[in-house]
């Protein structure tokens, strides 16, 4: 079963240094932000460095409709993660 670790501004600052602890444990990550450019970057470079999984949402949680998509998108991951 293939598990993510959630995190939340994951793409800089403070939760991208968050981001690179558990991808130092080995941990697949699933990284939400507002801004798509520096989740890209934060993926590329965290796959390329840790040889993991990163999966990217872009989106603002201050946002009621944004965190619905989050929880969504995690409903989703965790339905494949029970079929495997």
């Amino acid at each position: 079963m293939k598990e993510f670790t959630l995190i939340t501004g994951g793409a800089s600052g403070l939760g991208y240094e968050i981001a690179k602890l558990f991808a130092a444990e080995g941990h697949n990550l699933f990284l939400v932000s507002s801004s798509r450019s520096n989740l890209e970057a934060a993926k590329d470079s965290l796959e390329k460095e840790f040889n993991i999984e990163v999966l990217i949402l872009d989106c603002n949680l201050s946002d009621l409709n944004s965190f619905s998509k989050v929880k969504d998108w995690a409903f989703v991951l965790y339905k494949m993660a029970q079929s495997e």
